[in-house]
């Protein structure tokens, strides 16, 4: 997996799937959110989180088509890289169970290192489990990004 996506949707993205995963789970899976690009839609970041009652899927729009790919990481982990807002952020999966985050800023650039999860440990969402959806207007998503 490779991808370049605009500070603001991955500051949103994180924001999101705080909101949803727990950090005391006895599953490590279920401090983790779900990142996919898939084949059919390289420029289209899927992020999934879970508590095994509600199950939130996201959509983001990179700046440039990316390799395909699925990695489980910790929230906690995603939530520590605080881009430049006018910036961009690079994920990059350097080995199998390890990523490389790259945040700019005006002055420089800081690189994180992570331990990711199996995709395939991810829970699925049911059929019937209730899904987030709602669509945000700009003084919503402002406030979500400044919390």
């Amino acid at each position: 997996m490779f991808l370049f996506i605009k500070a603001e949707a991955f500051r949103l993205a994180v924001a999101h799937a705080r909101s949803v995963v727990t950090t005391t789970s006895t599953l490590p899976v279920l401090e983790c959110v779900r990142l996919t690009i898939s084949p059919e839609q390289s420029r289209v970041l899927i992020v999934e989180a879970t508590d095994l009652d509600l199950h939130l899927t996201r959509r983001f729009t990179l700046v440039e088509p990316s390799v395909p790919g699925t990695i489980c990481i910790r929230i906690a982990d995603l939530a520590q890289v605080r881009p430049d807002p006018r910036t961009e952020v690079l994920i990059h999966q350097r080995e199998a169970h390890k990523i490389q985050v790259t945040a700019t800023s005006s002055k420089a650039a800081t690189v994180f290192t992570f331990d990711t999860f199996p995709a395939h440990e991810f829970p699925a969402a049911p059929d019937d489990a209730p899904h987030s959806s709602t669509l945000l207007g700009e003084t919503a998503i402002k406030s979500i990004i400044a919390t």
